[in-house]
């Protein structure tokens, strides 16, 4: 059975000039997994082994989408079922689920609980108003006593987990595993594609970029995205890299307005309110798992701890303001056309 409906189009090879004659340079796009286009884009000898990538590819992200989502799901041992469970009974996990869950509490510790995967009730409500906004409803911003009734189920010291059984103990508890879950299936996925014999080829998965090797002629370019929308320059920065991945949080996308102010999607446990300190940030070390809940935390911490954390994961990270400014740390700029 089939575990991923999604949909791959343009596979389009290119043999490239200035590369060797063996390699050709193939991308496809990808539909319908962790709600986001993801772009494959890989130097292979022939199109029969970029379409061997493109299935295990395919497979690998499916299945793993679909333990990892929280709205949709077939398995019966992913987050949602967790979810539905809540206060009722326990859950036989996949071994993947208990893998993230395993990871989600070493980021909550090493965040100082700025990424905390049970904070689902307090994003729901979020959720809620930014699908009204997005649907042309009257969008209610959810209340603090609403916020504070939500926070009291976030705490991770009612999630147990025995063996493979995972239950949250307290009725109304959800985990949101958004921070963490895309790196994690990016990072599991460019593994298995490693130990099927691939060695070039770059994940984009809609600002989640992990580059496994380098091209023939030359680094693997990342744009980072301008998060000043109105800007007449699209890209903030090309990056240029190889073997490490990249993953960029930021509010300009998933926004709504309401009363003349603009809400973002990433949550800071602390205020329950959308941080905004920054216009986003960016995060390049080896992990896609690190990185992606690493861009996610920096965008909710001050910035000096942002960047100790960096340094315990040898990561380099740019942080953009809102004015457009901008701060780095001290080995961003080596890989940097811009700074």
């Amino acid at each position: 059975m089939k575990r991923a409906i999604v949909l791959a189009i343009a596979a389009l090879c290119i043999i490239c000039a200035s590369c060797s004659e063996t390699l050709q340079k193939s991308q496809s796009i990808f539909y319908g997994m962790f709600d986001t286009q993801i772009t494959v884009t890989a130097y292979t000898k022939t199109e029969n082994e970029f379409s061997r990538l493109l299935k295990i590819f395919s497979y690998e992200m499916g299945w793993l989408n679909d333990d990892f989502n929280i709205y949709e799901s077939k398995s019966g041992k992913g987050i949602k079922t967790i979810n539905a469970s809540a206060g009722i009974a326990p859950v036989k996990a996949s071994d993947e689920v208990l893998e993230l869950l395993a990871f989600g509490l070493m980021a909550y510790e090493a965040s100082h609980g700025a990424i905390n995967m049970a904070i689902g009730p307090v994003t729901a409500l979020w959720h809620d108003a930014r699908q009204a906004a997005g649907n042309d409803q009257p969008v209610q911003i959810p209340s603090q006593e609403a916020l504070s009734q939500a926070a009291a189920l976030t705490d991770l010291g009612f999630l147990k987990i025995e063996g493979d059984m995972v239950f949250l103990e307290k009725a109304g508890m959800s985990l949101d595993v958004g921070a963490i879950a895309k790196g994690y299936a990016v990072q599991k996925v460019a593994e298995k594609l490693i130990d099927e014999g691939f060695d070039c080829f770059l994940i984009d998965a809609g600002g989640n970029v992990m580059a496994v090797g380098a091209p023939p002629n030359g680094l693997w370019k990342i744009a980072l995205r301008n998060p000043d929308l109105k800007s007449s320059e699209p890209f903030y920065d090309i990056l240029n890299v190889s073997g490490v991945a990249c993953v960029t949080s930021g509010n300009y996308e998933r926004q709504f307005e309401a009363g003349g102010f603009w809400y973002g999607h990433i949550i800071d446990p602390d205020t329950l309110q959308p941080a905004q300190t920054y216009a986003s940030t960016t995060v390049i070390c080896e992990s896609s798992a690190d990185a992606d809940f690493l861009s996610t935390a920096l965008f909710i911490l001050p910035i000096n701890e942002g960047k100790a954390l960096a340094s315990l994961y040898n990561a380099q990270a740019i942080w953009i303001m809102p004015d457009g400014s901008c701060e780095t740390t001290d080995g961003y700029s080596a890989m940097s056309e811009n700074y």
